[in-house]
């Protein structure tokens, strides 16, 4: 059987990838295939990556030095999280069949350009969530072959940039929601306080700020102004602190709205016994009423979250469910709410095309143009989101059996066996041809065609004949350099191109530092100065210093050897400067690599990095 390599959330985690994840694994688990998976920000040590039945990796070094240093450099904090800098060991000692990486294009668009990419079939399942499409997945059309999305919106807008795209949602275990009888459903609402004739209305989201809350929480203060007499509540079921991480200021838009403290209820979790309670919002710590723990419970977050079970019961408080956003990639909440038998509304644009085409309300809507990406946004009309929450409460026996209608349109829209059976298709369908050479050497001294006419087309060719790309015009690397034409020479734009190239390739071939140094027990101490002859010359002081400090030790300085005259007087060891020097534990050595050095000195790099306890 094969054996399929999946990258995405944590599989336990709270979150929709996540629970995506769980049920694909669990689906190729018990089809026998051998499952092996990357958690995304876990600890490479972390405990509970033992805790499922398949091999699981975490992303983020254990080691904090190196921890540390990863993030001082911005660029590489977000590949470490993501996978890049773990990925290729992990395929070198599990050769997988197949490999599925399920993501927000951008935090893996470093596989594009692997040398294992598609040669190991490869399949990135992405949320596509506006109009026009992402310039990153346009720009690189070319080079997908495997492009699932998770909504038909996302579908029809790469079919017009030429992608040949497939829909697969976010996959769930569809036991896990359901109505629950109705004794069952009044007794949990009377547990938390919610009088029968009480109606609520819910929404189920992490608080960023494409998701609409402060919309939602002004058309439910309209609905109870214009309805004075009706016993309304709003349910939010998300973490009210996440305002520093970029969400919203739930708590102070409420007081500034005028809703009554005891109408805005929310979940909390205690992070001590786990007991779960749906209550008035308070503050965002609370003590425990049942371990009695002092600021024990909190509200939801992707580490301390609800079960499934528990999720079910939330919805099962709710009348009607209503999720305002400005987009979104699929939206796992509106599914279960379906699955749970509520009535829903939303915008019917991006997923809510999916939603709307269906059973659910659409909320009026009016467009708008994100400043920084461009995307086109959906925002609720003034009134549109009071409007809706009256039509279902004036209708509510309606409603209750529309909810019932689109339980069974999502249990055919959504079935998970149906997804998973698409999943095992593309890795039976596909063949793997990666001979695990993981050195992948552009061709630098590719001659440039300059008989060529358009600049345009000159660097088309140039593309190909370097790096093997099928760019097009329209490629935002081949916009750049033909522009630069205008007021550049060719011979200029060849050696722009060409230095990248140069520096890919100093990634690929293996370093052999150790044919630069004396074979000796003396401890050895290497200054890297990569920069230019006037830095080399700047840091001499420093050198001559550190040779007077460590008299006893071999000194050696790397750096461009056209700069190693500047050095040679000193009578130290010279290394040529590879830029996968930028990693100091590439040099002092890291758990059971020992390094070449016992110290290495990078001024260059962040001034915060701790060496390995020799200094």
């Amino acid at each position: 059987m094969k054996k399929v390599l999946y990258l995405s959330n944590f599989s336990k985690q709270r979150t929709g990838f996540a629970r995506h994840a769980k049920t694909v694994l669990t689906g190729l688990w018990r089809a026998g295939y051998d499952v092996v998976e990357v958690a995304c920000g876990l600890n490479r040590s972390n405990p509970i990556l033992k805790s499922v039945p398949w091999t699981a990796y975490g992303t983020v070094p254990d080691d904090p030095n190196e921890y540390a240093y990863l993030n001082g450099q911005g660029h590489l904090l977000e590949a470490m999280f993501f996978g890049n800098l773990v990925i290729d060991e992990i395929i070198k000692k599990e050769k997988p069949d197949a490999i599925i990486l399920v993501e927000d294009i951008w935090k893996v668009a470093w596989a594009l350009f692997k040398p294992w990419f598609n040669k190991i079939p490869t399949l990135i399942h992405t949320p596509v969530d506006s109009s026009p499409v992402y310039p990153l997945i346009k720009d690189n059309a070319y080079i997908f072959k495997n492009i699932w999305v998770k909504s038909k919106f996302a579908e029809r807008d790469l079919r017009e940039v030429g992608l040949d795209a497939k829909t697969v949602p976010l996959l769930t275990d569809h036991s896990l929601f359901f109505p629950m009888p109705e004794a069952e459903r009044k007794a949990i609402r009377n547990a938390c306080g919610i009088s029968e004739d009480t109606f609520v209305i819910g929404f189920v989201f992490r608080n960023q700020l494409r998701k609409l809350v402060v919309s939602l929480m002004r058309g439910f203060k309209e609905f109870q102004d214009k309805n004075p007499d009706a016993k309304a509540k709003l349910l939010l079921h998300t973490n009210f602190e996440e305002a520093g991480g970029g969400g919203w200021r739930i708590k102070e838009e409420a007081i500034n709205l005028g809703i009554k403290k005891e109408d805005l209820l929310c979940t909390y979790i205690c992070h001590h016994c786990k007991t779960v309670e749906v209550k008035p919002f308070e503050d965002f710590h609370i003590d425990c009423p049942r371990c009695k723990a002092p600021k024990g419970m909190k509200n939801p977050s992707i580490d301390l979250g609800v079960t499934d079970e528990e999720l079910n019961r939330i919805y099962n408080l709710m009348d009607f469910y209503c999720h305002p956003a400005t987009s979104g990639g699929f939206e796992s909440p509106m599914m279960e709410a379906s699955l749970a038998g509520l009535p829903t509304a939303t915008c019917n644009y991006s997923f809510g095309e999916t939603y709307c085409d269906a059973y659910t309300l659409p909320i009026d809507f009016t467009f708008y143009d994100e400043r920084e990406s461009g995307f086109r946004k959906s925002q609720p009309k003034e009134g549109a989101i009071c409007e809706v929450i009256s039509e279902v409460y004036n209708n509510r026996s309606k409603a209750k059996e529309i909810g019932a209608t689109a339980r069974e349109w999502a249990l055919k829209e959504f079935d998970p066996n149906v997804g998973i059976q698409k999943y095992i298709d593309f890795v039976e369908s596909s063949e793997n041809t990666f001979d695990y050479n993981f050195f992948d050497v552009k061709n630098v001294d590719y001659p440039p065609d300059y008989s060529i006419e358009s600049n345009c087309d000159f660097v088309i060719d140039l593309y190909m004949g370097i790096f093997g790309f099928h760019f097009t015009k329209e490629n935002v690397d081949v916009r750049k350099y033909t522009e630069l034409l205008n007021n550049q020479s060719r011979e200029d734009v060849v050696r722009q191109i060409k230095q990248v190239a140069h520096e890919h390739n100093a990634h690929q071939k293996p370093l052999s530092i150790e044919d630069f140094i004396k074979k000796t027990d003396k401890k050895k101490l290497i200054f890297v100065c990569p920069g230019v002859a006037t830095e080399c010359f700047s840091a001499l002081p420093v050198v001559e210093a550190l040779i007077f400090k460590y008299k006893d030790w071999e000194v050696y300085v790397s750096c461009q050897t056209d700069n190693f005259p500047i050095f040679e007087h000193l009578g130290i060891g010279l290394v040529p400067f590879d830029p996968s020097m930028n990693e100091p534990y590439k040099l002092e050595g890291r758990s059971s690599w020992k390094g070449w050095f016992d110290i290495a000195f990078q001024p260059y790099l962040n001034p915060s990095w701790i060496h390995n306890g020799n200094v």
